[in-house]
């Protein structure tokens, strides 16, 4: 049996909305020493892992790196460009959350090795 979905009503986008979208969003380009919750982080993730990728294959992979030891370890493997900035951010001192990955197309999460 073959179903119809149901029309989507489209809400108009206010000016502050579309401000806050479009014209006024910024690229943050600085690190803060403000810490950042394990809420948080889980929040951001819940964002970023919706957004449209090249065939939906979703290649973004995460690494919550709390410590300096940790940061010491990482900044080696990365880009030359990006190796300056991100030996100067600093770390977080809470428990990183438990890192996972979703695919949209079956909403399965897979739990990362630890």
């Amino acid at each position: 049996m073959t179903t119809t979905a149901e029309p989507t009503t489209r809400v108009p986008l206010d000016a502050a909305g579309r401000a806050t979208l479009f014209t006024e969003a910024r690229t943050a380009n600085t690190f803060s020493d403000q810490p950042v919750s394990d809420e948080e982080l889980a929040d951001i993730w819940e964002l970023a892992r919706w957004a449209p990728t090249s065939a939906n294959v979703q290649p973004l992979r995460l690494v919550y790196v709390r410590t300096p030891e940790g940061k010491e370890r990482l900044v080696p493997h990365m880009n030359d460009n990006n190796r300056a900035k991100a030996a100067a951010a600093p770390p977080s001192p809470s428990s990183p959350p438990t890192s996972t990955s979703t695919s949209r197309s079956t909403g399965r999460s897979r739990r990362a090795p630890s």
